[in-house]
């Protein structure tokens, strides 16, 4: 495969990231510079940025001698994530009815739960596509706030959450999607003591329900 030389370590970096987020690569999994460098017709430097990105990220782990490899994730830190942006919707919840920005939120979250449904009617699958406009949907509470520093916080943990939530096969995608639906009903109703309650069940129910695979 080759890319183009316009921001080659950008492009290196999202390539990777996608293979991790697809799963081509899996959890654990050594990457090869070397077959990168054949793979995207380019130097070591722009692989190695990439994957020094991909480091601060939380996707990659560094071994001895500079060795790089995707990630494992054990069960306690995929419940430690999952309270983690419980913790962070919550308060962002919190926000939101103390500004008075619930109708934000309501707009917010009509267009994320479009897009969240086209994924959903597409196909069958719990697969990236679906996850990301989920995540997506559930980042709207963060985005209503206006408070960039707790954007950035939940956009850090994005791409974990993902990765986590892809190898959970204890999500039903249907009760899964179902939920968002209700969430964005409760907001239009302006009955947001419900929308708390979803958030609550919609990360709790899936942490009971977890059933973590490595494939």
């Amino acid at each position: 495969m080759k890319i183009s030389r316009l921001s080659i370590r950008d492009q290196v970096f999202d390539l990777i990231k996608e293979k991790i987020l697809t799963k081509e690569y899996k959890l654990g999994q050594d990457v090869n510079i070397s077959e990168l460098t054949r793979e995207f017709s380019v130097s070591n430097t722009p692989i190695r940025e990439a994957l020094s990105s991909l480091y601060s990220l939380g996707l990659i782990e560094i071994r001895e001698n500079n060795k790089y490899k995707v990630i494992s994730l054990s069960e306690k830190e995929i419940v430690d994530l999952n309270k983690t942006i419980l913790i962070l919707l919550l308060g962002a919840l919190n926000i939101i009815l103390e500004n008075n920005q619930e109708k934000h939120l309501e707009q917010l979250l009509e267009k994320a739960y479009e897009e969240n449904k086209e994924q959903h009617d597409y196909n069958n699958k719990f697969d990236y596509k679906y996850i990301k406009t989920s995540i997506n949907f559930d980042r709207q509470f963060v985005v209503a706030t206006n408070n960039k520093y707790l954007i950035k916080e939940f956009d850090d943990l994005s791409d974990l959450l993902i990765l986590a939530s892809s190898y959970n096969k204890g999500i039903y995608k249907d009760k899964h999607f179902e939920e968002h639906k209700l969430m964005l009903e409760y907001t239009k109703k302006d009955n947001m003591s419900e929308v708390k309650k979803l958030l609550k069940s919609h990360f709790n129910k899936g942490l009971a329900d977890m059933n973590y695979s490595e494939q």
